[in-house]
């Protein structure tokens, strides 16, 4: 229907160009201006753009009412669609691993329409973005064929998609995505599979207390999800006037922000330096995380640093190199990364033909729960239909996972996610002792 449109709007353009050019023309000869063609143009333009905005609003209808039918009687295999970067390769290693075991296991039994038991397997959609990409949540909405999404690393794309997700009737798991809006919108086939930034801040301002640090750097990028951070580690550490001067409570005594995608931090670690600091606190993706760490670590600035879950992944030991060791972060993965595998990689396996996955790494690990999540609910449901996999999802208690159990609630956040504060060492992050 798209293309149908745009080849129509290309000949009315046409028409509306030759037109105007022949008034533009009348002008300049001083014969009397013709408003009838000019009038009829408008009409026509008006009334195309009527019917594509009538059009694309009822296609999502149309869709979810189509997903609604297929989830009900389902036919072999079920399409899910996984989104991420293409710089990212491990989201798509965990969704594959989490595919092939389920598939080699049997797949996923469920009931169709008269009640039957019918079992279906899965089939794996990839949508690699470039940094360019930024409305590949539309292909995904349209595409027929998905009934589930797994995916989305940008918090504002994430955001963006959720709602063309629930519109078109797609469920809709965000593994990675903190920001508290995100759950704001009462979506009910929208869950996510973190703690929230408020949340996690908590966590951070815990184990600044429990050390003992009392200045603090707090160094984020100039974007929304940075903004927001800054905020909430101001709200866990705010000092107001009357206690300006205590020196028993910890203080932020600098803060600074960065532009996005940074590779240069001279000035920035300059005034790190000078400030009077006893811990730093980096909310960043990875790459950016792991430069500044670099660029600090670089100018012999060995206070302290403190990230964020998002960085448990092996790119941020790729980028930070030799100077990755010394950082904390509150990991979301409590049992990885033994201390006594000196760095190595731990996997797991699922059946022969399934391959392993790396528990000690953040995005890869999600993924894969993701799809076991997504599988195991529509088992306990018996439909594949969205919405009573979301409603199924949010009502029961204790799912299991790799690293402890996930309860959501009614919004659709996570809650009592497992929490162990870990530290770089040799490549990998390892738990500290308490």
């Amino acid at each position: 229907m798209d293309k149908f449109i745009y080849a129509v709007y290309l000949v009315v353009t046409t028409i509306g160009l030759t037109i105007g050019l022949r008034l533009l023309w009348s002008l300049a000869r001083g014969e009397k201006l013709r408003f009838r063609p000019l009038m009829g143009f408008l009409a026509i333009i008006g009334l195309i753009a009527g019917y594509y905005f009538w059009e694309r609003q009822d296609v999502y209808d149309r869709l979810a009412q189509q997903r609604l039918a297929q989830g009900l009687d389902p036919v072999s295999p079920v399409h899910i669609a996984g989104v991420w970067p293409a710089d990212d390769p491990d989201f798509f290693e965990g969704l594959r691993a989490a595919v092939a075991a389920i598939n080699a296991d049997g797949g996923v039994t469920v009931r169709d329409d008269s009640g039957a038991d019918v079992t279906v397997t899965l089939n794996l959609i990839e949508f690699p973005q470039n940094d360019e990409d930024e409305t590949t949540y539309l292909d995904v909405a349209e595409d027929r064929r998905i009934l589930a999404v797994v995916g989305h690393r940008g918090e504002s794309e994430a955001i963006r998609a959720s709602a063309a997700y629930e519109e078109a009737g797609l469920l809709y798991l965000a593994p990675t995505v903190s920001r508290p809006n995100f759950s704001e919108h009462g979506f009910r086939r929208v869950l996510r599979l973190v703690p929230d930034d408020d949340d996690i801040a908590n966590h951070i301002a815990d184990f600044v207390n429990d050390r003992g640090y009392r200045n603090i750097v707090a160094l984020t990028p100039r974007t929304e999800a940075g903004k927001n951070m800054a905020r909430y580690l101001s709200s866990v550490f705010r000092v107001d006037n009357s206690t300006r001067n205590r020196v028993d409570i910890p203080r932020i005594t600098l803060y600074r922000s960065y532009e996005d995608g940074a590779r240069h931090f001279h000035e920035l670690v300059t005034d790190v330096e000078e400030a009077d600091h006893s811990v730093i606190l980096i909310a960043d993706d990875v790459t950016g995380t792991a430069r500044l760490v670099r660029a600090l670590r670089s100018r012999n600035v060995d206070a302290p640093i403190v990230g964020f879950p998002i960085i448990e992944v092996d790119t941020f030991f790729e980028i930070a190199g030799d100077l990755s060791n010394g950082v904390v972060i509150p990991s979301l993965l409590p049992v990885g990364g033994d201390p006594d595998t000196n760095g190595a990689k731990t996997r797991i396996t699922g059946p022969a033909t399934a391959p392993g996955i790396d528990v000690g790494d953040f995005v890869e690990v999600q993924a894969y729960e993701s799809v076991m999540l997504l599988s195991n609910a529509w088992e306990r449901a018996g439909t594949i239909e969205a919405g009573a996999t979301a409603a199924i999802l949010r009502a029961v208690k204790g799912w299991k996972g790799l690293h402890g159990s996930y309860d959501f609630t009614p919004d659709g956040d996570i809650t009592d996610r497992a929490v162990q504060l870990k530290q770089s060492r040799n490549g990998r992050f390892h738990p500290i002792a308490e």
